[in-house]
């Protein structure tokens, strides 16, 4: 009988391998993250995928989305209730305490990278494994630390060259919240009748999950709903961040209707918002979460922080971006019997390079390649050519009896012979310095022999 061929196995719906660009976009991503995060004194910290359930049900609100239909849970061998973390504000906020990090003196600042997981319908830049840059500031209530935390969100972004839109709305203290959601429960009762099911619910247990609704008709009834009344305090906190922005020269909108999906926020809160990305705009959002830290265990500590959707942002650029590997140099052996040497030659370039190339790393080092078969050497170029290298460093039967290699600039299409002591490291420091005089790229006419070895 004969064996059935094995059934093939795919990633999970809603999820999905990183590999060559997209990958590349993520690291590009990442780096500008920690870039924005470590020049303003965030540290990273990392904190399990999963958590104790009870840790999201306590922070995010049970009436969330996020916690309601969206946490993936599951039950260990001895019972215990854990989630795969859907956000990253409340692990770090149980970190903050668990570590007592406010120990070595207030303000507190750290940021995190890493995967999410929530069980939504799977579209263009959201999944159900998802990747987050969020930053947390524990220990200011003053408008500067807001002011500080949307700064390190734009510069973020603009490292990115992500146009976006800064959105804000002030949701009050505990009394302008209680005040706001009983004005909404009222309404509520006078279009009962028109809401969904999840909104008629929200609306006996928290109204504030009304203007969270992502239900058309829905979004449309509570445009109509009152808008929040802020107490004189409140009203002061929203008019400074305000004023802070207008006088850096920050333009801002102010909606009304801006809440966040989880139930930890008080105060300030924002969102970056990009018009590429349709109705599902916002690339970026935070807010303030002053009493989150105490309803998790802690001391009373205001906090203010934000989370980025990788994602998303990955969507935004990757019409636009090119890889950051683009090859600065692939080595290209003419015969079978070249190969290992150019494989030598690739290995002591790269130990050289990162001393006498400096000017070609950003977030790493230059990428140099060595053709592991010999092509014929127009369809090698053509290859180099099309991986975007800079330039290709020929290994043939003509170089090797001379002690030397024939460097070709492929912008300029200038080409050299330069000798090298030998065709490991210090030949490839030999081979650095050349590069490292021959970057800038001149006219075509200019053509030139020159002995390796001397800077």
């Amino acid at each position: 009988m004969m064996r059935s061929k094995a059934e093939q196995l795919k990633a999970p719906r809603g999820t999905r391998d990183l590999v060559g660009p997209l990958q590349d976009l993520f690291e590009k991503i990442e780096a500008s993250g920690r870039r924005a995060a470590e020049a303003a004194g965030y540290r990273r910290i990392s904190t399990p995928i999963f958590e104790n359930a009870a840790l999201f049900v306590r922070s995010v609100g049970e009436e969330t989305d996020v916690v309601g239909k969206e946490m993936y849970l599951l039950q260990d061998r001895k019972g215990r209730r854990l989630a795969l973390r859907p956000e990253g504000t409340a692990p770090v906020v149980r970190a903050f305490i668990e570590r007592n990090l406010a120990s070595a003196g207030l303000p507190v600042r750290l940021y995190y990278l890493g995967p999410m997981f929530r069980y939504e319908r799977p579209q263009g830049g959201r999944y159900r494994q998802f990747h987050q840059f969020g930053c947390e500031l524990f220990g200011s209530s003053s408008p500067a630390a807001d002011f500080e935390v949307v700064g390190v969100a734009r510069r973020f972004l603009e490292d990115l060259g992500v146009a976006s839109h800064l959105v804000l709305n002030h949701l009050g203290c505990p009394r302008c919240k209680e005040a706001f959601a009983r004005s909404l429960a009222d309404f509520a009762k006078t279009i009962s009748d028109r809401l969904c099911p999840d909104c008629r619910r929200r609306a006996e247990r928290n109204p504030l999950r009304l203007l969270d609704c992502k239900v058309p008709d829905c979004r449309d009834l509570h445009s109509l709903a009152p808008e929040m009344e802020l107490c004189e305090a409140c009203s002061a906190n929203a008019a400074s961040i305000k004023n802070a922005l207008r006088e850096a020269g920050i333009e801002f909108s102010w909606d009304s209707r801006l809440v966040r999906g989880l139930d930890y926020y008080t105060g300030v809160v924002f969102e970056f918002r990009s018009a590429d990305l349709g109705a599902q705009d916002a690339v970026l959002g935070g807010g303030r979460y002053d009493e989150l830290v105490e309803a998790l265990g802690g001391p009373s500590t205001p906090a203010v922080g934000f989370a980025a959707g990788i994602d998303r942002l990955a969507l935004l650029l990757e019409r636009t971006s090119s890889s950051p590997l683009r090859p600065f140099v692939v080595i290209l052996p003419m015969e079978e019997r070249q190969t290992l040497a150019a494989a030598e030659l690739a290995d002591g370039l790269r130990a050289a390079a990162r001393k006498e190339l400096p000017k070609h790393c950003s977030d790493r080092e230059p990428v140099i390649l060595s053709a592991l078969r010999a092509r014929r050497l127009k369809t090698a170029l053509a290859e180099a050519a099309e991986a975007g290298a800079r330039f290709v460093v020929i290994l043939g039967e003509n170089e090797m009896a001379r002690g030397s290699v024939t460097v070709k600039n492929l912008d300029t299409r200038e080409q050299w012979s330069v000798s090298v002591e030998d065709y490991s490291r210090a030949g490839g420091t030999n081979l650095a310095h050349f590069l490292r005089e021959h970057s800038v790229p001149r006219k075509k006419a200019e053509q030139e022999t020159i002995s390796g070895g001397k800077d």
